[in-house]
C-alpha cells in the first residue's frame, strides 16, 4: 500500500471517528445537569470500584481529547467531584495529553511531514522561529482557557515541532484550567453552571500565565536584533 493511500485511510477513519462521536447522543449524556441528576450513584459506583472508575474517567477523558466531544469541562468539574483535586488532575494529565499527542502524531503523519518536505525551503525561516520559540508559544496558547483544546494538537503537527516538546508543554499547559475546574467540581453545591466557574480573578491568573509564557518570546527577539 503506497504512503499516500495510507494516509488518505487514516485521515478518513480519524474525521469519521470524530464525526460519529460529535454527532451521536454521547455529547447528550456528557451534560452538567445530568452529572448533578446523578452525583448520589456515580459517589456509589466509585467508592465501590475506585481504581476502575479512575481508569475509566481516565480512559474517557482520553477519548473526549483524541474525538474533539465537546465535555472536557464538565468531564473536569464531575472528577473534581468524584476523585478530588489531586486526583483529578493527574488522571486528567495523563488521559489529556496521550489523547493531544496521538491528535498530534496523527497530524504531523497526514498533512505535517509532508508540507515540510514540500515546502522546506520556504519554512525555513519559520522553523527556526519556531525551533526557538515555538515551546513557550503552545504552552501560552495552552492557558487560553477558551480555545478548543483539539486545535494546538493539529497545529502543531504540521510544524516541525519535537514531540517532546510538544507532550511536555500540553502536559504542563493544562494543569492551570485542571485545578479551576476540578476545585469547581470540589464546590459542586456553589456552582449552577459551568460558566459560573469564569471571573475577572479567574482570566487575570490566566492572563498573568500568558505573559509569563510570551515573556521570553520578547527577550529572544531582543537578544536577536542586539
Amino acid at each position: 500500500m503506497k504512503l499516500n493511500t495510507k494516509r488518505i485511510i487514516i485521515a478518513l477513519t480519524f474525521i469519521a471517528a470524530i464525526l460519529i462521536a460529535n454527532f451521536s447522543s454521547i455529547s447528550n449524556y456528557l451534560t452538567f445537569q445530568n452529572f448533578k441528576l446523578h452525583t448520589t450513584h456515580l459517589i456509589k459506583i466509585v467508592n465501590n470500584n475506585y481504581a476502575t472508575s479512575a481508569c475509566i474517567y481516565t480512559l474517557l477523558y482520553f477519548v473526549a481529547s483524541i474525538l474533539m466531544l465537546p465535555v472536557i469541562a464538565i468531564l473536569l468539574i464531575a472528577g473534581g467531584f468524584l476523585f478530588g483535586i489531586i486526583s483529578t488532575c493527574i488522571y486528567v494529565n495523563v488521559g489529556c495529553t496521550l489523547g493531544a499527542t496521538i491528535s498530534f502524531l496523527i497530524s504531523r503523519y497526514i498533512l505535517g511531514n509532508k508540507i515540510q518536505e514540500k515546502y522546506k525551503n520556504k519554512l525555513e525561516k519559520f522553523n527556526k522561529n519556531f525551533k526557538e520559540n515555538g515551546a513557550f508559544f503552545l504552552l501560552a496558547i495552552r492557558f487560553i482557557p477558551i480555545l478548543p483544546f483539539f486545535l494546538p494538537n493539529l497545529l502543531a503537527g504540521l510544524t516541525n515541532l519535537r514531540l517532546l516538546t510538544f507532550v511536555w508543554t500540553t502536559s504542563l499547559g493544562i494543569i492551570p484550567a485542571s485545578i479551576v475546574y476540578a476545585f469547581a467540581g470540589n464546590q459542586l453545591h456553589l456552582i449552577n453552571n459551568p460558566y459560573d466557574i469564569i471571573s475577572y480573578k479567574i482570566l487575570l491568573i490566566f492572563l498573568l500565565l500568558i505573559f509569563l509564557a510570551t515573556l521570553p518570546i520578547f527577550f529572544n527577539k531582543i537578544r536577536n536584533k542586539n
